[in-house]
């Protein structure tokens, strides 16, 4: 049973995401508080996981045990975030760079994975059109042989025309 690319793709981003925050947070001693510092993180992050991942804002938020409308809110604000308050662009980039660099680590295993499936269907491939080869080969071989059976059976055909007509022959003259 082949499991759905898709839903993969969606768990590692997942996955990917929620190890960013740990360690993140951790180096940030970030505290799920509703202190300014703490909000811009946590406002940031949910933008920049908006920006970069397909999942969506319900699967985002439960990152930080928050619903989608926290992240839907962080979304609406984030223009006014980027203007007003002096420390949010600075970390939002810094967010933005750094889960740039992990979701292509994760893409790159991604594609990794792609390449070794990629080359497991062209062997497969290889092994068919071998299969096929001989395949045709044996085909040829009968088509051949099917013609000189043709032959035969013609020659013999005439041959019994032939003998046919001597035994009336035969026959007429006793």
């Amino acid at each position: 049973m082949k499991i759905d690319q898709p839903i993969i793709n969606y768990t590692t981003e997942y996955e990917t995401l929620r190890m960013f925050f740990k360690e993140f947070a951790a180096q940030n001693n970030f505290v799920d508080n509703r202190k300014k510092e703490n909000i811009i993180i946590k406002h940031s992050f949910f933008v920049v996981a908006t920006e970069l991942t397909s999942l969506s804002l319900a699967a985002i938020g439960s990152i930080l045990n928050k619903d989608h409308s926290t992240v839907l809110h962080a979304k609406r604000n984030h223009n006014d975030n980027m203007r007003f308050l002096s420390n949010y662009k600075n970390i939002y980039n810094s967010i933005y760079k750094s889960l740039c660099l992990n979701l292509e680590v994760y893409r790159d295993v991604e594609d990794a994975e792609s390449i070794i499936e990629l080359k497991e269907l062209r062997f497969r491939l290889v092994q068919i059109s071998q299969k096929l080869r001989n395949t045709m080969l044996d085909a040829s071989e009968l088509n051949s042989k099917n013609k000189l059976l043709m032959n035969h059976n013609k020659s013999l055909h005439d041959r019994n025309i032939r003998l046919e007509k001597e035994l009336s022959r035969v026959k007429n003259l006793l």
